[in-house]
C-alpha cells in the first residue's frame, strides 16, 4: 500500500503499519530473533516510537482536514472560504421546541447559554 501524498489524497500509515514497520527495522539491523514482546525493552521502545509516528501521521491528516471547507473549523474555515471571497455569518442563538417522553418524576435539567457566550 502506498503512503502518504496520492492521487486519491492523504493515505496515513496507522498504528499497525507503523508498529510493524519498526519491528522489522528491529529484526534486520539487531538480530532476526530478538525479543519484541511489548513487557520488554524493545517492545517498549518499539510501542513509544510507534505511538508518536501515528500521531505525526494523524497531525498530517489533520492539516490536510484544514485546506476543505467541508472538513475545515474555526479560523481555518474562515481562510479555506476566504479564498472565494465567501465569509462565514457571525453565531446566532436559536430556539428549539424540545418534546420529552418517560415516567414520571425524573429531572430533565437544561444548559442555556446567553448570545453573547456561545461565540
Amino acid at each position: 500500500m502506498s503512503f502518504g501524498l496520492t492521487d486519491d489524497g492523504l493515505v496515513i500509515k496507522r498504528l499497525s503499519d507503523i508498529k510493524a514497520e519498526i519491528q522489522a527495522s528491529f529484526r534486520s539491523l539487531i538480530h532476526p530473533n530478538i525479543n519484541l514482546r511489548e513487557d520488554e525493552l524493545p517492545g517498549i521502545l518499539i510501542g513509544i516510537l510507534s505511538e508518536r509516528h501515528a500521531l505525526i501521521w494523524e497531525l498530517m491528516q489533520d492539516v490536510v482536514n484544514q485546506q476543505h471547507p467541508d472538513t475545515a473549523s474555526g479560523v481555518n474555515l474562515d481562510n479555506v472560504v476566504g479564498i472565494t471571497g465567501i465569509e462565514r455569518l457571525d453565531a446566532v442563538p436559536s430556539l428549539a421546541v424540545v418534546k420529552a417522553f418517560g415516567a414520571p418524576g425524573p429531572m430533565i435539567s437544561t444548559r442555556l447559554i446567553p448570545p453573547e457566550k456561545s461565540r
